[in-house]
């Protein structure tokens, strides 16, 4: 969550925008929605550990954790590749 936080932040420097309706275009709103997602996800996965599903909760866990770090992939692809582009061109 952090990582997608941060190529966020740095992706929306270049002028890009944040396309989640949820947490809209201020960074600062967007950290504290994002610490409380990583602590509902890791209840949730402790809920689950207690009622029997300890594997389901991973699975879950890890399938979160894999979908932000994907979308962080995503942003800093985009930055460098703006960034060298901008200094080809100007």
């Amino acid at each position: 969550q952090s990582a997608d936080w941060i190529t966020t932040y740095r992706v929306q420097s270049l002028g890009r925008y944040e396309s989640n309706p949820l947490v809209g275009q201020n960074p600062w709103v967007m950290l504290p929605i994002k610490a409380g997602s990583t602590v509902v996800t890791a209840w949730i996965m402790h809920r689950m550990a207690k009622a029997g599903h300890a594997t389901a909760g991973k699975v879950l866990g890890y399938t979160i954790g894999a979908a932000a770090t994907a979308v962080a992939i995503h942003n800093e692809r985009f930055y460098r590749d703006r960034r060298a582009w901008r200094r080809q061109h100007g």
